[in-house]
């Protein structure tokens, strides 16, 4: 679960020398920032040169709550791979449900069932 305060959710569209693996998955990280935009979400898109390690470790060193990290394989499944600050590992989750989430911690009373 996330805090109510955690709404900074960092994308990628790298691929595994840290460049941008290819227009599709570019394309399916935009379509994750202006959605989850539009519903309040802070969202930051990074696709510098980088390599993947780095820049989870520099977003990790900043506290930053949500890494999606967006390539090939999840702009083919429209998912993205999402690692939560201070839990190990990382799920594959689809953008509705990360969705639903976030707007549910926006909205409290909805989510407690």
């Amino acid at each position: 679960m996330i805090a109510n305060n955690l709404e900074l959710i960092t994308l990628g569209a790298i691929g595994t020398l840290g460049k941008v693996s290819s227009k599709k998955s570019a394309d399916w990280a935009e379509v994750i920032s202006r959605r989850l935009k539009q519903i309040g979400a802070r969202v930051e898109l990074h696709v510098s040169d980088r390599t993947i390690a780095k820049k989870i470790r520099e977003l990790s060193v900043r506290k930053i709550p949500l890494i999606a990290v967006v390539g090939e394989k999840e702009a083919i499944n429209q998912s993205l791979n999402l690692r939560r600050l201070g839990i190990v590992g990382q799920q594959e989750i689809q953008l509705a449900e990360l969705e639903a989430e976030l707007v549910n911690l926006r909205n409290p009373i909805y989510s407690m069932g």
